[in-house]
């Protein structure tokens, strides 16, 4: 029974009078009273069903007009909860601050050329727009020429004010300028009077079009240029002589294969960092305030005249990262510290390496491709090395052999620390073994990256976390890729001073 919802009263429904034997079976119907019983119910059954349709459709109304109350008031909640929010209530210069590291983040990732302007930021709301629309938010034009809107470039250059601009500009084919290209050199080059920091990479012709409009660069603190060959056989780079702020430079990273001249105020000039060719050297004799040094000489260039001599005395905290061990012949650092040295000689024999270093040496990083198995008559030949890794994966035997030598078996007080990494196939269990039975003095000083295939057992695992416990910087790979050898790299060389030769 159902309860009328205006009057209370009970809607009454038909009942039927036929027995449930005729309606549940196929038995005909011959009593003409009891068809025209049923014939009755039929009709005030449909009767009664119209009814309650109509009372459906009512309640069915108050409930969409109640839900669509509630929708409404949930959208008041909603905006009256967010002026609670503490968002609303956090100071510009925070929001400034977290906006700021948002866009350095992408600075730092400029080997993909993310775009570093707040377009994004901007659109958010007008509190944000406010805020983001400030000057130094629009101070970073970074892409691939390719993808540079004009009118976006004029906006973001109308937006940055009078600040200085930090830009990264590269083309990607080796040809010649397209009109596009010509007009984002022509229009960068229009604010070159306020560029800081300059990544270029591309053409020569797109450097002889930045030297016809821009001559000078009065706040240019950093430069990075890298000159794809084409048909150049050697290229003269003479306009950034004009920068009285300049201090750091990196050229031609990983593009050396050409002769390159450089015309720079190397007086100045406190960070160098070079892919380029024997003929150049003598151009850092200028360049005596150098405190930081990377030098790649690649690969197939005639020897260097050891009879160079260029001093760089300001060296200092003294850090250097060379291709070519000859190299320290030629270049004199009184105060040289730290090492990288990137074998891309690939000598057969590291035994004559230690004639060639400083006893001021305090810090050494080799990346060889040797097989090192003269490696403790190097590391006891420099009893003042305090830090010592060599950054390519080697065989476990060979690196047993070291840790078991005298050189770590005699404990060393001012040693800091001795980076190695181990190719362990199936040979795991003997590095654990060699590991366990170092001098327990020596041990914190180890950082020691392992590839292990397969994987190990419960029980080494168990003797590896032994050994973390005892001080030991001891880090398991189980894939061997490019990836796993950066993140090793970068553990013991900086991005400024690490070559690349793979």
């Amino acid at each position: 029974m159902l309860q009328c919802p205006d009057c209370s009263g009970i809607l009454g429904r038909p009942s039927s009078v036929v027995s449930s034997h005729f309606l549940e079976t196929n038995a005909p119907l011959t009593d003409p009273q009891t068809l025209s019983s049923v014939r009755d119910f039929v009709s005030s059954a449909r009767d009664h069903r119209a009814r309650l349709d109509a009372k459906i459709a009512a309640l069915q109304s108050s409930l969409d007009n109640l839900v669509l109350e509630r929708d409404a008031l949930d959208i008041e909640i909603h905006k009256h909860e967010g002026a609670l929010s503490p968002l609303r209530r956090m100071p510009p210069e925070v929001i400034s601050h977290i906006f700021t590291l948002n866009l350095q983040a992408k600075v730092d990732s400029t080997f993909y050329f993310d775009d570093c302007a707040p377009w994004t930021l901007s659109a958010v709301s007008a509190r944000w727009r406010d805020i983001a629309l400030s000057p130094f938010f629009w101070t970073t034009i970074s892409n691939w020429v390719q993808k540079f809107d004009l009118r976006r470039l004029e906006l973001q250059l109308v937006r940055s004010g009078n600040l200085p601009l930090r830009i990264h500009f590269s083309v990607k084919r080796h040809s010649d300028f397209t009109p596009l290209e010509t007009q984002v050199v022509d229009l960068l080059a229009q604010h070159g009077l306020r560029w800081e920091t300059i990544h270029l990479k591309g053409p020569a012709a797109m450097y002889s079009r930045i030297e016809d409009v821009l001559p000078q660069f009065p706040l240019l603190r950093k430069l990075q240029c890298e000159i794809y060959r084409g048909d150049l056989h050697a290229y003269t780079l003479d306009f950034f002589s004009h920068a009285p702020k300049l201090e750091e430079v990196v050229v031609k990273a990983n593009l050396w294969r050409f002769a390159l001249t450089l015309a720079l105020p190397w007086h100045q000039l406190l960070r160098y960092r070079a892919a380029t060719v024997w003929d150049s050297l003598p151009e850092l004799a200028f360049a005596s305030n150098l405190v930081e040094c990377t030098l790649d000489m690649g690969f197939k260039h005639a020897p260097i005249d050891p009879g160079i001599q260029v001093l760089l005395p300001r060296l200092l905290p003294s850090r250097l990262s060379i291709s070519h061990r000859v190299l320290l012949v030629c270049l004199e650092t009184p105060a040289l510290t730290d090492l990288y040295y990137f074998d891309v000689e690939r000598s057969k024999s590291l035994n004559d390496l230690a004639s060639f270093l400083p006893n001021t040496l305090k810090k050494l990083v080799l990346h060889t491709h040797n097989d090192c198995d003269n490696l403790s008559c190097l590391f006891e030949a420099l009893p003042q090395i305090e830090y010592f890794a060599l950054t390519e994966f080697l065989d476990v035997h060979v690196i047993c052999d070291f840790l078991g030598s005298n050189a770590m078996r005699t404990t060393r007080p001012g040693l800091e620390r001795v980076g190695l990494a181990a190719l362990a196939l199936n040979t795991a269990q003997t590095l654990l073994d060699t590991l366990e039975v170092v001098d327990s003095e020596c041990l914190p000083a180890l950082d020691l990256w392992v590839y292990v295939y397969p994987d190990l057992s419960p029980e080494m695992l168990f003797r590896v976390e032994h050994l973390g416990q005892r001080g030991m910087e001891f880090n398991l790979c189980t894939s061997f890729d490019q990836a796993s050898q950066a993140i090793f790299h970068r553990r013991f060389i900086p991005e400024m001073f690490y070559i690349d030769h793979s």
